[in-house]
């Protein structure tokens, strides 16, 4: 099948005369010449053809100037970008962008999963060409026949045709399992806690969620390291009193201790838990005042803010919640 005969198919749709070549002096090749290769990619934009799948690594090239921290350049033949290193378009907050023929990202040395522009129609497959055909009829309907008819005609027929089993089954996305090579850290939670609530079709990657999730990261994060005892944020520490006692009405205290402002809770005070704290020591804003001796020992909760130290069990449940949050506020705009 040559790019001729299909113009011809096309032309046949619409009973016109038939063509030779597209450079010959006739109205059909003229027009033909001029809707054809824009149509063409036009139809493999607009699905995911299976025939148009590419696979590139891509070169690096000039850094952007400011946002994301590289660029890349794209393939010559790139119409639309599928997937970048293992996120999809339709999850992409943020994580990656197209800016003219290069795509900027913070992703290192990433894969690109894309839509290329396939010129060569021996590779087209059946249900391609008969799409291609209708759509090509319908573009040159007008210029040709001046029929709004024959238009309305063929882009009913092109409706229909999108919905055969064949051409369902050469444009569905098969996607194996995803294995990003984004680094988990703020960005990233917040773009899966956004994604719990919506895809990016719903929300523009640079909107209003991902400020949000953004305003929301750290609150949340300390809010749930302090409700539990969280292995991985434990830690001792050793304090020495303050020279100046607790104010009179204190609960009688006579000493006190200025706690870190990484502490988020304090389990243990040398032996005395929390859980069984009868008067011995208090939390008073930033201080602990009780009677023991200076110095102290405490077992407490640190704010961790290294999300490399997170266990999954811990991103997790703070995407989670992340996302109740968000949730809650979007619906309610």
């Amino acid at each position: 099948m040559t790019d001729v005969q299909i113009c011809n198919l096309a032309l046949a749709r619409l009973g016109d005369a038939r063509i030779t070549t597209l450079s010959d002096s006739s109205a059909q090749a003229t027009y033909c010449s001029l809707f054809y290769a824009q149509t063409v990619e036009e139809l493999q934009a607009d699905f995911d053809w299976s025939f148009c799948r590419k696979l590139s690594s891509l070169t690096a090239t000039t850094a952007p100037s400011s946002g994301y921290s590289s660029a890349f350049t794209l393939p010559t033949d790139f119409i639309r970008a599928v997937r970048l290193g293992g996120i999809d378009a339709s999850e992409n907050f943020g994580t990656w962008e197209v800016v003219g023929t290069t795509i900027h990202t913070n992703l290192s040395a990433p894969v690109l999963n894309y839509i290329a522009n396939i010129t060569d129609t021996t590779k087209f497959p059946a249900i391609f060409v008969e799409a291609l055909t209708i759509k090509l009829a319908a573009v040159l309907a007008m210029p040709l026949t001046g029929s709004k008819e024959l238009f309305e005609q063929m882009a009913g027929l092109f409706g229909a045709t999108i919905q055969k089993p064949a051409f369902v089954a050469a444009t569905e996305a098969y996607a194996p399992a995803r294995t990003t090579s984004q680094t988990i850290n703020q960005a990233e939670i917040c773009r899966q806690a956004i994604l719990r609530v919506g895809s990016a079709e719903m929300f523009k990657p640079h909107g209003e969620p991902m400020v949000i999730a953004t305003s929301l990261y750290e609150q949340t994060r300390d809010e749930l390291l302090a409700d539990f005892d969280w292995a991985f944020a434990r830690a001792t520490l050793g304090l020495v009193a303050d020279s100046v006692a607790p104010y009179v009405g204190s609960g009688g205290y006579s000493k006190r201790y200025l706690l870190p402002s990484t502490i988020l809770t304090v389990w243990r005070v040398e032996d005395i838990d929390s859980s069984v704290n009868l008067g011995q020591w208090e939390i008073v804003g930033q201080y602990l005042h009780t009677n023991m001796g200076s110095p102290i020992r405490l077992l407490v909760t640190e704010k961790i803010t290294d999300v490399t130290k997170f266990p999954p069990i811990f991103t997790q449940l703070l995407t989670t919640t992340l996302a109740l949050k968000l949730c809650g506020i979007i619906e309610n705009k």
